[in-house]
């Protein structure tokens, strides 16, 4: 192999590396790698309204652990939500639904879930 020939192969290599991290690093990547390190904690929000908060106490913690970027939260959760919670997300403006807190709330209240309805449910 000729000297040429070398530093071509070592920089196409160095492409390769870059081409391969720009990738690894797009939002679309790291919220695959995100949700495919939760599935294993967490499963599918279920039906009983009450079960809703355990939910997201469980996922504000595993978002911690995992160290998952803010900027991903609404995006990973809204693949554990049941089809009642989904539809709340998507009758937010599409500006809010983005941020992870405003589902979470609009959930919560859609659901009926205030310290007073929570009360009730556990008493009976």
């Amino acid at each position: 192999m000729t000297r040429k020939h070398k530093e071509d192969e070592l920089e196409l290599q160095k492409q390769q590396i870059k081409n391969k991290q720009e990738l690894e690093n797009t939002s679309a990547m790291k919220t695959k790698r995100f949700s495919d390190g939760l599935k294993g904690a967490l499963i599918k929000m279920s039906s009983d309204p009450v079960e809703v908060a355990s939910l997201f106490r469980q996922i504000d913690d595993l978002y911690r652990k995992f160290e998952v970027p803010k900027n991903l939260h609404a995006t990973v959760v809204k693949l554990y939500l049941n089809n009642k919670a989904q539809l709340v997300v998507v009758w937010l403006d599409s500006s809010f639904a983005d941020d992870y807190k405003l589902p979470k709330e609009a959930i919560m209240v859609n659901l009926k879930l205030c310290p007073h309805i929570c009360w009730i449910y556990f008493r009976h």
